[in-house]
Parts: C-alpha cells; structure tokens; sequence
C-alpha cells in the first residue's frame, strides 16, 4: 500500500515514493502533476476512495452507459467487504442518487463515497482481496 500512514489519502510524499519505485527519473515532479490534476478539493492530497470509485465509474462507461446501477454497487459493497452487499447498495443509492434516476453517476460520486466513509468503508479493504 502506498498510503504511508493509512489515512485513505494521498499525499506528495507517498506519490513521490510510488515514482521512485516506477523508475522515474523526476518522481517529485510527477508527483506534484499528479495531486494538481487529481486534487478535486485543493487540499494536497488525492483521495484513494474517490480513486476506485471513479474506476468505477470506468468500468460502467467501458460497458456502454458510463453509470453504476444498484448490481454494481452491490458488487462494489461485496469487495469491500460488507456482510449485505445488496442492502449497502440500496441505501448507498438512496443517499447519493441527487436526481433520482436510480443511477449514480460521476457527480454523484461525492455523495457515495460520504455514505461509504460514514459506515466505515476504505479502500484498503478492497485492495486486501
């Protein structure tokens, strides 16, 4: 894991250390471009929670309708460990999905991963599989 001290997050040195091993030959220099375009609130840091969700989101636009449906959340609640995958799903969508169309989409992402952080969901959980 490259989150030094296991707060979910990212920061410069981390990154920086992930370039060294990568073999860069300017790793604090990547990983300043890397907090400055995947930095969504300024504060230093990249959130590894937002990371995989919007890998998420990828994989939903790889199979045609860039969205996660109910069945992708629940399969993204069974990775990251949850005893009743299909009701985190439910309840991860009824609090997310700001427009009602029984999707999430990328916008929606900040409110899924508030719902999942509150109920105690990290990534390092999925990453453990």
């Amino acid at each position: 894991m490259y989150d030094s001290n296991g707060d979910n997050y990212l920061n410069k040195e981390d990154l920086k250390k992930l370039f060294q091993q990568l073999g860069s030959n300017a790793p604090r220099w990547r990983a300043a471009r890397a907090i400055h375009h995947a930095d969504k609130n300024g504060d230093g840091r990249i959130d590894m929670s937002t990371m995989e969700l919007d890998q998420l989101v990828k994989y939903a636009r790889k199979h045609g309708d860039g969205y996660l449906t109910k069945e992708d959340l629940t399969e993204a609640f069974r990775q990251l460990g949850s005893t009743f995958p299909g009701y985190r799903a439910g309840r991860a969508l009824h609090r997310a999905d700001k427009n009602g169309d029984g999707l999430i989409d990328k916008k929606e992402l900040d409110k899924l991963v508030e719902y999942a952080r509150k109920r105690g969901y990290r990534l390092r959980n999925a990453c453990s599989n």
